[in-house]
This record gives structure tokens, C-alpha cells and sequence, in this order.
């Protein structure tokens, strides 16, 4: 069933409407009009839904006010993501009439199912490796002045490869922990298009200057176009997120090809060796371009870098790489590159049409060059750690870029830092998974919403669709008032 056909009540024409003279009459109007308000109400949040709007399992929109006739109804709307089946949204839409001294209400109640998302194993109502901008234990958002303060916003990479901020941008950037404990995310000063939503922990921010010599101290947050550029939405910050963050995905190398003599990548064999390894591109390689030979699946000219093979999935293992600042690294085919010890890339990334790398790094990850892919799923970073320690720790990841790079992080254990130590402004296209995530300044964070889907052409969600096939209308009834007036309020949801 197609919502948008259901509600047929249009808040152009409530407006329009001119009360007669008997009370009683006005009353019954008044009750009548409240009641396809409400209805109105139900279409918003469900708009709300397809959008991608409603990033946890409470959302909520407070105050709003329509003009009917001589009086001003206020229309208050929550949507409860079921906490059994996560495909299932409650919403409740109440609106109230001060009329005379005796001012009237009308609820209803929908249920509404997503007929497009299916539910991940730890119950995440997402198809996608990667439906938040950020996911991390610990957030901080730190200072930044002037054009280096942070900034998240979010885009689909189906559009443009290099967005624009408030151009091709959207209000998608969803920033979560599940931190239940003090200070799970502090921003000090950023602009942010989207949420933060925590797991209980606190949410410290601060709402205005605290300092007249300090320049725009303060968090700029909106959820959409009518919010102010320069204001708060008090809707996007909040402390309902029930998510979890999950183990890293490692590659399936089956079927790949490798250099001959290559050794066998495992716990014992690769990652805890301390010797007897056969690497598959040697030291000399990333340093002085030698140690190719006759080899399809690597090779070098000049500054520049080639691995993999054009239309051929490889699987490639090297001691660390260190490329300077001159270097350049091109990826050829898909390509999933161990790296035992360092990855530290202070050249550009280039990856041919619909290349893929996939980079598993034992030790640090430090990024300074920029990448040209244009979509982040083609540039995946899973820092190796050792799962079965008592206390996993994963490498530190931190960049120190000024130009752009599109990637997805996925570091469950690591420390990520978007500022490293030069705080340069950069753009930051795709999604972070970390333990700890930090920007201090300069970045421009995107969030490609195509990752909530899984990114490729045939499984990814379409922001940009009307939406209406994604949410099928499970049940439709009027609710007794005071029933929706004891949920809002619990809520928190002043009715």
C-alpha cells in the first residue's frame, strides 16, 4: 500500500478553512480538522522514515504550529522503533486546539513496517556494513576556529564524488556511541547536519560562546533545511541509541591470486611469525621501485606504485611501505594488500575504474596523500587485531591530509584521528567504525549515505527516492487522547 495515498488531508487546505458563528458547529469543524491534522502528522514522520531521518529507536518532533482559522493547533509527533522486530514503527501524532477554555484534541496511532531493510545479526535494522557516519566507544570533537571547525554532513556518492557543502549535502550524518558512561561524546566546536545519539552516556557540547575571545565556540546543529544554519535543534541530541559495534570484517582470499611462493596469511604463519615469511612484494620494492621481476601482479616506474592486475582479484603481502610525499600507489583490479608491520602513505592513492584495495595493516596507519576513487566502499581499511587476546587492541589510525580522501574505516579497537598533527583542511568521504574517535580540526566529514545499504549499485537504498514502497501502513486507528498523552509524556514529548 502506497502511504502517500492514505493521507489524503493536505495542510495547504487547513489553512483555508473559515469557522462559522455557532459553537457547537465550530467545535465539531474544529475536531473534524484536528483529526486530519493529526493524520498529517502520521505522513511527516513517515516522510521522516524514508528520508532516513529517524536514526534510532526514539524520534520525535515537538511544537509545531498550523493555523486553523482564528486559532494556532499544535501538532506533536513521536515515532517508537519496535524493540522485538526492528522493521516495525509506532507513530504517534497528537494535535491540540486551544478552543475557548476547553481546548480539544485529536491522536492517532499507525504502524508502519520498512518493507526494504532487513535486520543484521546484532538486530541493526540496516543492509549495510556501515549505517552511521561515525560509530565509536568515545567521541570528541574538538577545537576548531574559524574555517577549521569540524564539519559533518552527508551526500550520496550515486550523485557526486567530490560534495559540496551546502550544495549536494544533506543532514544524514548520524554520530553515535553506545556508551552508557560519562563523556561519550564531547564536541567542543563543530558543525554538524545529522545527530549524535549515545547509549546513555553524556553528550557534552556547549550551546554559546563561553569565551568573547574565542571565535564561534560553540556546536552548530541541524536535522534539516528549516533548521537555523547558525543554530541548535535541541531533536538531535540525544541519549536512546540501543546499537552495538561489531567485530571487524576480514576478507575471503580464496579465490584470489598471489605472487608465487607467497606465504599463507594466518595467525600462526604470518601475523605471530617472527620469521620465515615469503613475502609477496619485498621491502626494496615500495623503496627504490625494485623486486618485480616478472611478476603480472605488481610493478613499479618511476614514483609510482602499481598492484593488482586489471579485471583480477589479488591478494598481496609486504613487510611495511613507506611511500613519500612524491610517490604515487595505483590500485589495478581488487586488490586486498597485509601489511605485517606499517602503512604509512604520504603520496596519492589512484585506483583505475572500479578498483577496489582492501588494506590490513598490523601496525600503524598514518595517510597524507589523497585517493581519487569515487566511491569509499572502493578503499576499505580493517586494521588487523588479534581477536582471541583477552583485551584486543588495534593500531592507531591518523591522518594528516589537506586535499580529499574517500574510504571506510572499519577499527573497532583503534584510535582514529582526522586531524594528526598538522590539522589541515581536508574532505573525509564514507564512514568510521573505531574504539576511540577524535577530529581536532580543519575536517569536512561526508558521510556517503549509499553505505547504509551496502554501497553497490544493485543492494544500495536511494536517498533521493520518493520513498513510498519502503513503508507499508501495518495499522491506522484513532487514539483515545489521554493513552497518547501518557506515552508522549514518557516520552519526554510535552503535550
Amino acid at each position: 500500500m502506497i502511504v502517500s495515498v492514505i493521507f489524503s488531508a493536505a495542510l495547504g487546505g487547513l489553512v483555508q478553512y473559515s469557522l462559522g458563528t455557532n459553537l457547537t458547529t465550530k467545535r465539531d469543524s474544529l475536531r473534524e480538522l484536528a483529526l486530519h491534522l493529526a493524520e498529517s502528522g502520521a505522513e511527516i514522520a513517515i516522510k521522516d522514515l524514508q528520508n532516513g531521518a529517524v536514526t534510532s529507536n526514539f524520534w520525535k518532533r515537538e511544537n509545531l504550529e498550523y493555523e486553523i482559522g482564528n486559532y494556532t493547533a499544535d501538532l506533536d509527533i513521536a515515532v517508537i522503533q519496535n524493540s522485538v522486530d526492528r522493521s516495525l514503527y509506532e507513530i504517534h501524532s497528537v494535535v491540540t486546539v486551544p478552543f475557548r477554555q476547553n481546548p480539544l484534541r485529536r491522536s492517532v496511532a499507525v504502524t508502519v513496517q520498512s518493507t526494504s531493510n532487513s535486520e543484521s545479526e546484532d538486530g541493526d535494522p540496516t543492509t549495510g556494513q556501515f549505517p552511521y557516519a561515525i560509530i565509536a566507544q568515545n567521541i570528541t570533537i574538538q577545537q576548531g576556529n574559524g574555517d577549521k571547525r569540524p564539519l559533518f554532513a552527508s551526500y550520496t556518492s550515486e550523485l557526486t564524488s567530490d560534495p559540496v557543502y551546502g550544495v549536494d549535502t544533506g543532514f544524514e550524518a548520524a554520530i553515535v556511541s553506545p556508551n552508557s558512561a560519562n563523556n561519550a561524546i564531547t564536541v567542543v566546536n563543530a558543525i554538524i547536519r545529522g545527530i549524535l545519539n549515545s547509549g546513555g552516556g553524556d553528550i557534552r557540547f556547549n550551546e554559546g560562546f563561553n569565551n568573547t575571545n574565542q571565535v564561534d565556540q560553540n556546536l552548530w546543529l541541524g536535522m534539516s533545511e528549516e533548521d537555523s544554519p547558525t543554530g541548535l535543534n535541541p531533536d538531535g541530541i540525544r541519549n536512546s541509541f540501543n546499537g552495538t559495534i561489531n567485530e571487524p570484517e576480514f576478507p575471503d582470499v580464496e579465490n584470489y591470486v598471489q605472487p608465487e611462493n607467497q606465504s599463507e596469511v594466518s595467525e600462526s604463519a604470518f601475523w605471530k611469525a617472527n620469521s620465515g615469511i615469503s613475502y609477496g612484494i619485498d621491502q626494496n620494492f615500495w623503496q627504490n621501485g625494485q623486486g618485480s621481476g616478472s611478476s603480472d601482479l605488481f610493478s613499479a616506474s618511476g614514483n609510482t606504485r602499481n598492484i593488482g592486475k586489471t579485471g583480477t582479484r589479488t591478494v598481496l603481502t609486504t613487510p611495511s611501505i613507506n611511500l613519500q610525499n612524491n610517490a604515487e600507489l595505483v590500485v589495478r583490479g581488487d586488490v586486498v594488500l597485509y601489511v605485517k608491520r606499517n602503512f604509512n602513505m604520504h603520496g596519492n592513492i589512484r585506483f583505475e575504474p572500479g578498483s577496489t584495495l582492501h588494506l590490513i595493516a598490523a601496525e600503524n596507519n598514518h595517510f597524507t596523500g589523497s585517493t581519487d576513487n569515487t566511491k569509499p566502499l572502493q578503499f576499505r581499511v580493517t586494521p588487523y587485531v588479534d581477536l582471541s587476546s583477552d583485551n584486543p587492541t588495534g593500531p592507531n589510525i591518523i591522518f594528516n591530509n589537506t586535499d580529499r580522501i574517500a574510504m571506510v574505516i572499519d577499527a573497532p579497537y583503534s584510535f582514529v584521528n582526522t586531524g594528526g598533527q598538522g590539522n589541515g583542511n581536508f574532505d573525509y568521504m564514507g564512514a568510521v567504525i573505531a574504539d576511540d574517535f577524535q577530529a581536532p580540526n580543519g575536517v569536512r566529514f561526508f558521510y556517503d549515505t549509499t553505505l547504509r545499504g551496502g554501497g553497490s549499485d544493485d543492494d544500495a537504498d536511494d536517498i533521493f527516492d520518493d520513498g513510498d514502497s519502503d513503508y507499508n501502513v501495518v495499522s491506522w486507528n484513532e487514539q483515545p487522547v489521554d493513552d497518547a498523552k501518557l506515552l508522549l509524556t514518557y516520552w519526554g514529548v510535552d503535550v
